[in-house]
């Protein structure tokens, strides 16, 4: 079975980590607190559409891009 959460988790870390951002910065960029950013990169809980993104904009990540990488992490 295909772990899409998972995939998307990655993702988002890798893409936070090229911005040079902390989990901190980019959760104060989206109004939610560190932990949170942490626990979705780690699949410990799974991120709202919206709050994907919102942090696809913080990050300036087009999302179709965004989803291209998923799709081969898959």
């Amino acid at each position: 079975m295909t772990d899409y959460n998972k995939a998307i988790g990655e993702e988002l870390r890798k893409r936070r980590l090229l911005a040079r951002l902390t989990a901190y910065q980019l959760g104060t960029k989206i109004g939610v607190s560190r932990a949170l950013v942490n626990f979705w990169e780690t699949n410990k809980r799974t991120i709202s559409a919206q709050q994907l993104f919102d942090a696809l904009d913080a990050l300036n990540v087009e999302p179709s891009e965004f989803f291209r990488s998923v799709r081969e992490r898959v």
